[in-house]
């Protein structure tokens, strides 16, 4: 069928649309065409044949509107993230999933619902549970190493795209649109509007002025509200109206919303609600925590340091070590400030500790609650004395290390390139100097 073909049919009306964008937009982006694989060009029409013969060997019937895409648009190519892929891509992928699985994988209803929560880490591995929740999915694109953009082909959902990490723990992010042509309209809308393309997928449709309409609609749910926010995460700028909402979402007693709130925070490093963002550093939930740090560290509001120094005593090792990078970063930490973590009772946050005392080149001074880290009994601690001390580039160190090479042979594996790197640069000073 031809693209000019069909137009008062709705879908291939809206197929029409949706190519006339895309090449409206790679002929006005030549250069970033170029830097694209795809080139942002769909690839030859899929012949019909293929197709009903994959769905007879399936016993599915692939979703109307990807489908048709197919047909009428064209098989693979200009898509999110890497692309689309083509369908001797998916139907091979399907296949081997037949045979990993079972023959009717595809075919069997997908379990996977809008705003699910978190599904990894009841079983014994990420795997494992994936392969139970992404049954009745196919992969229609790929975001890089495990990140996938399914298509549902079967179950209440049929339709609708599924963003995945099959690599982590977490939840499968159903999109908020109603079919996989919403979902690639919006992909060439944000493209036009020179949004972030890094977050896409996540969020709602419609630009700035729609957004924030919903944020100021009483009637909207919390569901509809976190999307607003995170989509407001991939704007180049905020517009007027947005940062009220956003110092509201900050206080919501719904936490997904103070946490997307704090995403939009560090994004465009809102500084106005500090308060509220030095007050989050102690939320009950760890995931705004962790929220929060991203967001301090990258606002930077009034008093941003005391409350990342206050962070290092957080309970989790995630929110802690974020706030440590964050002070990291500005080169706004003491050796004081570090003092607590290198003789915390805990390996992690003692490994941590030597991290940031190497990386901000602090010298050991003698201190015996300091090299007493050399004959720590985690490996991971000594792993990270011998390089924050080679980092520092402490004085002694070459003496050091042939200290804990004798009181620990096994060390040798990172102990002796450390060795040997320090012992060459010695020489070249010693040669530099004459």
């Amino acid at each position: 069928m031809n693209l000019a073909e069909g137009e008062t049919d709705p879908m291939n009306a809206q197929i029409l649309r949706v190519h006339g964008k895309l090449e409206e937009f790679r002929r006005k982006n030549a250069a970033l065409s170029r830097e694209h694989k795809h080139g942002f060009q769909l690839g030859p029409r899929l012949a019909e044949a293929r197709l009903l013969k994959f769905e007879a060997d399936t016993a599915v019937r692939i979703p109307k509107a990807f489908r048709r895409f197919c047909l009428v648009a064209g098989d693979g190519g200009a898509g999110p993230a890497y692309g689309l892929l083509p369908f001797a891509k998916w139907e091979d992928d399907v296949r081997r999933s037949s045979q990993y699985y079972d023959c009717n994988y595809i075919a069997r209803p997908c379990p996977l619902w809008p705003g699910m929560p978190e599904c990894v880490g009841e079983l014994d591995s990420t795997m494992s549970i994936w392969d139970q929740f992404l049954a009745g999915t196919m992969t229609i694109a790929s975001a890089g190493c495990s990140n996938l953009i399914l298509l549902i082909v079967t179950g209440k959902y049929r339709g609708r795209i599924v963003y995945v990490n099959e690599e982590v723990d977490g939840a499968a992010y159903m999109t908020a649109d109603t079919d996989f042509l919403a979902w690639y309209e919006r992909w060439i809308d944000t493209l036009r509007r020179g949004w972030t393309m890094n977050s896409f997928g996540y969020g709602l449709q419609g630009d700035a002025p729609a957004i924030l309409q919903v944020l100021e609609d009483e009637a909207s749910s919390d569901v509809e509200r976190e999307e607003a926010l995170l989509t407001i995460v991939g704007m180049p700028d905020l517009i007027d109206g947005m940062p009220t909402q956003i110092s509201k979402a900050l206080a919501s007693p719904v936490w997904f919303i103070r946490s997307a709130a704090l995403s939009v925070v560090e994004k465009h490093r809102v500084v106005s609600p500090g308060s509220a963002i030095l007050t989050l550093s102690t939320d009950r939930v760890a995931e705004v925590r962790r929220m929060a740090a991203y967001a301090i560290r990258s606002a930077k509001p009034p008093a941003w340091r005391e409350t990342l120094v206050q962070m290092l005593d957080d309970t989790v090792h995630d929110v802690m070590f974020l706030a440590l990078c964050g002070l990291l970063d500005a080169k706004a930490l003491t050796e004081d400030d570090l003092r607590p973590l290198i003789e915390s009772s805990d390996a992690q946050r003692r490994s941590s500790g030597l991290f940031a005392w190497g990386k901000m080149g602090f010298d050991h001074h003698g201190e015996t609650w300091l090299e007493a880290r050399m004959s720590d009994s985690e490996e991971l601690v000594r792993y990270e004395f011998v390089m924050c001390a080679d980092k520092a580039n402490w004085d002694n160190r070459q003496l050091i290390f042939r200290q804990m090479l004798g009181n620990n042979p096994s060390d040798e594996p990172f102990i002796k390139p450390r060795l040997k790197t320090s012992l060459w640069s010695s020489l070249k000073e010693m040669v530099g100097g004459h």
